[in-house]
């Protein structure tokens, strides 16, 4: 069996670094303990606000441990959890983590910041293909053709990350002249648009969005186009490739596939599977042990 490896980024409980010292947890046996830590973990990544199941505990908290039942019982005795009618509630949750409703308000008001800040980078870019270069002028005496010369003074792009915007330093020019705008490459630009998807979504790849999103800006498409596709794409949950955005941008009907088995599902199932197989085995090895006896 494949050994799962955790990815970081995700969601934490917070724990005491002396939580091991408190009464109630030194009255419990070692095999609740671990529950009881298993059990802020999962809360904290299910936004269940201390709810833990019947059904969960078995197949996700309780996951290859024997006698489930026998620990969650224990930590309710000394009062960590309590037993209501489904399932089990951590005691103090609340106390010590954000609601579900809190979280949902939180990831609602820094997703309209991230908008807003987009609105208003689209905005500045809009301002910038309006600008006209008015650098040496055409029938200077200095330059009668206005071709600048790869000697000529540089202009250089400073990228604001906290803002996802390109900011023009000018340089200073020997004649005494306004300099020239710097305009984006077509990688700077792609990553611009790229960072802003995946600020909202960390889970995805930066690179091959980037590339996905430069074919889109080849095809003349806009800032704006491509921002608004990206945010349908991630408001419905549908995964950015060249197909799905070009669909986006051409404003046809989603392709939508077939809801997919969430992961928690398949772990539902995997545990059901797995604790099914551990009480085959205990039945077995108990039978085993009677029939030596009666031997």
């Amino acid at each position: 069996m494949p050994v799962e490896r955790t990815k970081g980024n995700g969601s934490y409980a917070p724990l005491s670094a002396t939580y091991y010292r408190d009464d109630a947890l030194l009255s419990v046996s070692e095999g609740a303990e671990l529950l009881y830590v298993r059990g802020l973990a999962f809360c904290a990544e299910a936004v269940s606000d201390g709810f833990i199941s019947d059904r969960q505990l078995v197949a996700v908290v309780g996951i290859r441990l024997r006698s489930v039942a026998r620990r969650a019982e224990e930590l309710c005795q000394v009062e960590l959890w309590s037993h209501v009618t489904g399932g089990y509630v951590v005691r103090s949750w609340l106390k010590w983590n954000r609601s579900a409703d809190d979280i949902g308000r939180y990831k609602r008001n820094d997703r309209e910041r991230k908008a807003s800040a987009k609105r208003a980078l689209t905005c500045e870019d809009a301002d910038l293909e309006r600008v006209v270069p008015v650098g040496i002028p055409p029938e200077s005496g200095r330059n009668p053709s206005g071709v600048r010369s790869d000697s000529s003074s540089q202009s250089t792009t400073k990228h604001n990350t906290a803002q996802h915007s390109t900011e023009v330093l000018p340089s200073p020019s020997p004649n005494g002249t306004t300099p020239v705008p710097v305009v984006e490459s077509l990688i700077q630009r792609a990553g611009r648009l790229t960072k802003g998807y995946t600020d909202d979504e960390p889970m995805s790849s930066f690179v091959a969005i980037r590339g996905i999103v430069k074919k889109a800006i080849n095809a003349k498409h806009g800032d704006a186009e491509i921002i608004s596709a990206l945010e349908r794409l991630a408001r419905d949950g549908r995964g950015v490739t060249t197909e799905t955005l070009r669909i986006e941008l051409q404003g046809l009907p989603a392709q939508r596939s077939q809801p997919k088995r969430s992961t928690t599902d398949e772990r539902v199932m995997a545990g059901l599977t797995l604790a099914a197989m551990y009480e085959k085995q205990e039945q077995e090895e108990e039978w085993n042990a009677q029939k030596q006896l009666k031997s």
